[in-house]
């Protein structure tokens, strides 16, 4: 009967064959920039609107949930027009304006910052709040249904 050490042993035995093998995979770090594609990963940069501005349009390529300082936010990503990629902000009004529109990936869309309001209730009353809107411009493909 193996026990855990007999499989530890043949992992390194198996990593140690690995390392032993050509890398011919293994490609200048230059040849990243003339690939064709959409990006994913990565330190992508945040888009950052001052009151009154507008962004875009972007397509949309999904979110994500991560943790901060504050507690777990949820990140959606786009892309521009160039295909570089942003993390779009994590204010509540702009979360709650990616909801309404629905967006799916592929779908398009600018962002708009209106000029603040002053928080009524809740967490952080009294401070500005950022308001943001959505404008979808054009919707990526329904997907097939499978039967």
């Amino acid at each position: 009967m193996a026990g855990k050490n007999d499989k530890k042993t043949r992992f390194a035995e198996e990593s140690a064959d690995a390392d032993a093998v050509e890398r011919n995979y293994v490609r200048p770090v230059e040849d990243w920039d003339q690939l064709e594609g959409q990006e994913y990963g990565g330190a992508a940069p945040i888009l950052v609107l001052h009151e009154n501005e507008v962004a875009g349009p972007f397509s949309y390529m999904g979110y994500q949930k991560v943790t901060t300082e504050l507690g777990e936010a949820t990140v959606h990503s786009g892309s521009d027009g160039e295909g570089r990629s942003w993390r779009l902000p994590i204010q509540a009004t702009f979360i709650r304006a990616v909801d309404q529109a629905n967006l799916r990936v592929g779908d398009r869309f600018a962002v708009r910052r209106d000029e603040d309001v002053t928080k009524k209730r809740g967490k952080g009353a009294g401070n500005a709040m950022a308001i943001f809107r959505i404008k979808v411009v054009e919707r990526a493909a329904a997907p097939l249904k499978v039967s």
